[in-house]
């Protein structure tokens, strides 16, 4: 039976919802860091897997909402970049402060987006999965996507609208702010890395890097003292799929690493 703690964590703002898994015997730490909107109702299910994978393999992991999200307090329009970011850096500080085990920073998609330089000084290792960059391009397709599912439930208005200081898009009401500090995170903000990264990409079978992905990667790997780890999986992209699905790829991919880690961990040990 896995032991799971279910918590309200006092965060920076308010208090976070998490789920705590906590084997007898831990080998290290994982935050598993939710990407933003829509993008987190899809890979919750994927992300409970990982963790138990991780569970398996000695790593305790926590699982959280972004303040202003899923069952953690306050509202999405009272939310912003900088809160969520302040909630992992105080987490993973808190961490540091009790564990010497290595700290594992998982991040997938849009939650790339809210990764900082304080975050990369505080890690042994980063997990990004199809990690997404480049905030201007996830914000339009954000709301490109928004009016798709408007002109599939043919609605004669639109969901798109506006009151004041808020916008509600599809249904998620926040403040014009919060997708323009969202719209301004480029790579250019991360300028040093001493971490190991693990960049985990999903790609047909025999095909490459497109080239706006491979600069992504290349201007990563610019600011990274390492040499980072680039993955591809060809399992079906979970995040896009219409109904749950869990990547096998990933899942032995992550067993795989866990497993090393740890062995790696008891030699240091």
């Amino acid at each position: 039976m896995i032991n799971m703690h279910v918590e309200f964590y006092s965060g920076h703002k308010g208090q976070l919802f998490r789920l705590v898994r906590t084997p007898a015997s831990v080998n290290g730490h994982l935050l598993f860091v939710a990407p933003l909107f829509e993008q987190a109702n899809n890979t919750r299910h994927m992300v409970t897997k990982a963790a138990i994978a991780s569970y398996d393999s000695g790593y305790q992991s926590i699982v959280f909402d972004h303040y202003g999200t899923g069952d953690s307090q306050g509202q999405l329009a009272d939310a912003s970049l900088s809160v969520w970011q302040q909630d992992i850096i105080k987490q993973l500080g808190e961490l540091r402060q009790v564990s010497d085990k290595p700290i594992t920073l998982s991040l997938s998609l849009s939650a790339a987006l809210l990764l900082t330089d304080d975050m990369l000084a505080m890690v042994d290792s980063v997990q990004l999965w199809q990690p997404e960059l480049n905030g201007k391009r996830f914000v339009q397709q954000f709301k490109r996507l928004a009016l798709a599912k408007d002109l599939q439930k043919e609605k004669s208005n639109s969901n798109d609208t506006c009151t004041g200081s808020l916008m509600t898009i599809a249904g998620y009401t926040m403040t014009h702010s919060l997708l323009d500090e969202l719209a301004k995170q480029v790579l250019g903000h991360i300028s040093q890395c001493q971490a190991d990264v693990e960049w985990l990409e999903w790609l047909a079978a025999n095909t490459e890097l497109t080239q706006g992905r491979q600069k992504q990667y290349d201007a990563l790997q610019q600011a990274s003292a390492k040499q980072i780890q680039l993955t591809t999986l060809s399992d079906e992209k979970f995040w896009l799929a219409t109904e749950l699905l869990v990547s096998q790829q990933l899942l032995t991919y992550l067993h795989g690493a866990f497993a090393l880690n740890a062995q790696c961990g008891a030699e240091y040990d």
